[in-house]
């Protein structure tokens, strides 16, 4: 009875300490893209059919026809979606040479969700296809879309860097 506790807590006290200096349980930086490619992915497939039924609700629209109803549920639906996907990414147990990139890259996610609710929220009833618009060509449409590409680009430089072959859709 005392060996076997004895392997018990030797077996415990292995794995603690495999644990605590970086064992099995720690994220390579590989593993770290390929899970966020992964998520990209399925970030991807969910807000296609969004992007769809936008596409489809504002398709006929000429720059001065006021937006349908039904435009700011859709567009609501993708920000959740994009504010989903940077609660996933932020989820990554990341090794610590890449934090500072998976924080940006939650933040530059976040940021954009943020961003589009704003926009959505600030539309009227009488709000146009080209009013829509112009909210995203504005200064901080724009740095709001760069900073988001940019911290793409930095995952794909990431993955580059390290041989790790994805292809992360900036």
């Amino acid at each position: 009875m005392k060996t076997v506790y004895a392997g018990l807590v030797a077996a415990l006290a292995a794995s603690v300490l495999a644990i605590g200096c970086g064992g099995k349980d720690k994220m390579t930086v590989a593993e770290f893209v390929n899970k966020g490619y992964e998520l990209q992915l399925k970030h991807e497939a969910t807000a296609a059919p969004l992007h769809i039924k936008f596409d489809e609700e504002t398709a006929d629209l000429a720059l001065t026809d006021k937006l349908p109803a039904e435009v700011t549920d859709t567009l609501t639906k993708l920000f959740d979606e994009e504010d989903f996907f940077a609660g996933e990414l932020n989820g990554i147990a990341a090794p610590k040479e890449v934090k500072d990139i998976q924080r940006e890259a939650v933040a530059a996610l976040r940021a954009d969700a943020a961003y589009g609710r704003k926009v959505v929220g600030a539309l009227s009833n009488e709000a146009t296809l080209g009013d829509l618009g112009a909210a995203y060509e504005n200064d901080e449409g724009v740095a709001v879309e760069t900073r988001r590409e940019n911290a793409c680009k930095s995952m794909q430089k990431l993955a580059d860097e390290n041989g790790i072959k994805v292809g992360m859709n900036c």
